[in-house]
């Protein structure tokens, strides 16, 4: 087994996307038939999970796959724009000393990696991506094993209740940000290992479980 792991989230969690993915959704909206999104809907959105999330903009079942494609692709145009989330810069490369560590997410590899080139994270040691909504924690025990990882020594960092649950399915600790797609509120309810709110509070999370 190799030594501490942190695996991470992308969408919300090291990147921020939440405002361009906003007028992504509006776009296709009108070519997929669904509910258009006010910043008041965005709010109400905060405090639901995926499937929910779905519900409420009227995104049928079977259209999920063209739409996630679709805001993926339209995602790609705008990845030179995007920032990094809560100044991560310095708390990943301090990391990068002690842990192995790498992204999972629903994104597309291309765009991750285009991201973590755009904000030379060299540091990140591999990622593992996979376009289907409910397929993270399959993700993260596919990381786990291809990386030789001991689920005890991984944390997994996340920004929604998907994750919370995609962390749990796996067997690996997770901690929850809130500067994400979901709120404070709607992530404490799913009882993750650790809550936190700021990048100082993150690092002192990371301090926490790893000693």
């Amino acid at each position: 087994m190799t030594t501490n792991a942190i695996l991470f989230d992308f969408d919300g969690t090291l990147a921020d996307t939440i405002a361009i993915n906003h007028l992504i959704m509006n776009k296709l909206s009108k070519k997929y038939k669904f509910r258009q999104l006010s910043h008041d809907d965005i709010k109400k959105l905060k405090e639901l999970p995926a499937k929910q999330i779905l519900a409420y903009m009227g995104i049928a079942k079977y259209k999920v796959p063209f739409v996630m494609a679709a805001g993926k692709l339209a995602l790609k145009e705008h990845m030179d724009d995007i920032p990094l989330s809560g100044q991560l810069n310095a708390s990943l490369n301090k990391w990068s000393v002690a842990y192995k560590m790498g992204v999972v997410s629903t994104n597309s590899g291309k765009n991750i990696q285009r991201f973590l080139t755009n904000h030379e994270l060299e540091c990140i040691d591999f990622v593992y991506a996979d376009a289907r909504l409910s397929g993270k924690a399959r993700l993260i025990k596919r990381a786990i094993k291809k990386q030789r990882l001991n689920k005890a020594k991984t944390l997994y960092i996340g920004d929604e209740i998907r994750d919370i649950k995609a962390a749990r399915d796996a067997g690996v600790a997770i901690i929850a940000v809130c500067w994400g797609y979901n709120s404070k509120a709607a992530l404490q309810a799913h009882q993750p290992d650790y809550l936190v709110e700021s990048v100082d509070e993150l690092e002192s999370a990371v301090a926490a479980f790893f000693s």
